[in-house]
């Protein structure tokens, strides 16, 4: 079993602007930023020792599931959703 928290509304591709002064890399780190909050949910995954799985079960921080948080592209998908206070 494994347990993972997911960052959702994390941009897949973003832009880094730095200055052009030379050296600035090797003095300062690169900042990504991106707008807006960000929300945390947990993925929990089980694989057994002979390789059969449980379909996986994401747990919102909240107190009702809203179906617009899933969106679905291209069919079924065979995972389990919740809800918890605390994510």
């Amino acid at each position: 079993m494994d347990e993972k928290g997911v960052l959702l509304g994390q941009a897949q591709v973003s832009r880094v602007i730095v200055s052009d002064i030379w050296g600035y890399h090797k003095r300062h780190a690169a900042l990504r930023k991106q707008p807006g909050g960000r929300e945390l949910v947990t993925a929990i995954e089980a694989v057994s020792a002979n390789g059969k799985a449980l379909s996986p079960l994401i747990v919102f921080k909240a107190k009702h599931h809203s179906e617009r948080w899933v969106q679905l592209k291209g069919g079924r998908i065979d995972w389990n959703f919740a809800v918890s206070r605390r994510g």
